[in-house]
């Protein structure tokens, strides 16, 4: 009914839709909106970048708006401003075609692939720098407190991995333990052997933006169901 009253001329008897309903048996109105995706972009406060509106849109503007609906859209029209998005930003019409990509607008998944790749090690290391909680406080917690950034923090603790593995790091007093071992496990192997690890971790990440490719393309070009 939401989508339907979109397209209703004004004021012509069409209805305004409330961000909540009511449903017989609960005392509290139940709200519509969805939760929210996750698909934060740090970046455009920590860099200043939310209030930059002067001179012209900027290619990232525009990518912003096609994907804005990833948050708390509908799942269909998420899926296919994610993956205009993506296209909008790492394709150009004079790409060559290479032997290592695909060819056409799908060369979009791999690069973004490799992009996500990339920035994975700096995240995972961030998230362990916060996470490592000993029962005292020892040498490495020390090192990660004097740390000013979160890169840092990253190098602090890809340094101790790469010089003590996995269990330098202690998850004692962490709520999310049991899902910190692995993650440090992972990074450990990384910093042993970086190029196959990252190989490894692209590919996984390059089947699943094909897929949104897939999936996006084809919720743009499908047919309406017929009664």
């Amino acid at each position: 009914m939401t989508a339907r009253s979109q397209f209703l001329r004004k004021d012509r008897g069409g209805v305004e839709p409330l961000p909540y309903i009511w449903v017989a048996g609960h005392s509290r109105s139940v709200p519509l909106d969805p939760p929210a995706r996750c698909a934060d972009v740090l970046t455009l406060v920590n860099e200043g970048h939310l209030y930059r509106v002067a001179g012209t849109r900027s290619r990232i503007d525009d990518a912003l708006e096609l994907a804005a609906v990833v948050n708390r859209g509908p799942m269909a029209p998420a899926v296919a401003g994610a993956w205009a998005a993506v296209e909008s930003l790492l394709t150009h019409p004079d790409d060559p075609r290479g032997e290592n990509e695909r060819s056409g607008k799908a060369v979009a998944a791999d690069r973004m692939a490799a992009i996500i790749a990339c920035s994975w090690p700096r995240a995972e290391l961030t998230a362990l720098a916060h996470r490592h909680k000993p029962r005292s406080e020892d040498v490495l917690a020390r090192r990660i407190a004097a740390c000013a950034t979160n890169q840092e923090r990253a190098r602090v603790v890809a340094d101790t991995l790469y010089r003590g593995g996995a269990s330098a790091l202690d998850f004692t007093r962490a709520p999310t333990k049991y899902s910190d071992w692995p993650a440090a496990q992972r990074m450990a192997d990384l910093v042993q052997a970086p190029r196959p690890v990252l190989g490894d971790v692209a590919g996984a990440f390059r089947i699943a933006l094909r897929r949104l490719y897939r999936t996006g393309t084809s919720s743009c070009t499908a047919e309406p169901p017929r009664a």
